[in-house]
């Protein structure tokens, strides 16, 4: 493996007469080319609410993107129904894939948030309800 940076690296493929061994040993009877191969791999980080996950993926390789539409909160909050939605994943400020799934490539090395909003819609249309029976 040969590091070009913190976020590319080349990971050896083989020879060019098809051998997959990194090291081998050669009798040479005749003049011999050989061409090592190598991938380029870029890095994937992806952060959230757990923290910070981090891969490799060959260049130009998809990776798909997926994860709860929403999640309920903890606590009371929860119980009544409030959810932290998906909003998407997002690099440098812009939205890359906007759903719960989504398709993205690795022709460069990519640093993705998730980010999700809070949804109070149900617990305060409940508050109301509630309100509104004490009342009567």
């Amino acid at each position: 493996m040969v590091l070009l940076s913190d976020d590319t690296r080349l990971v050896f493929h083989g020879w060019s007469d098809s051998n997959r061994n990194s090291t081998r040993l050669l009798k040479m009877s005749t003049d011999t080319m050989l061409e090592a191969t190598y991938n380029r791999q870029f890095l994937l980080t992806v952060e959230n609410e757990t923290g910070s996950h981090r891969s490799w993926y060959d260049e130009n390789s998809s990776v798909l993107l997926v994860a709860q539409e929403a999640t309920p909160f903890a606590g009371l909050l929860g119980s009544l129904g409030a959810m932290n939605r998906l909003q998407g994943w997002y690099e440098n400020g812009s939205i890359v894939v906007s759903s719960n799934g989504g398709l993205i490539i690795m022709n460069r090395p990519h640093h993705l948030i998730m980010v999700r909003k809070a949804d109070y819609s149900l617990p305060v249309v409940e508050a109301i309800f509630i309100i509104l029976l004490y009342r009567s």
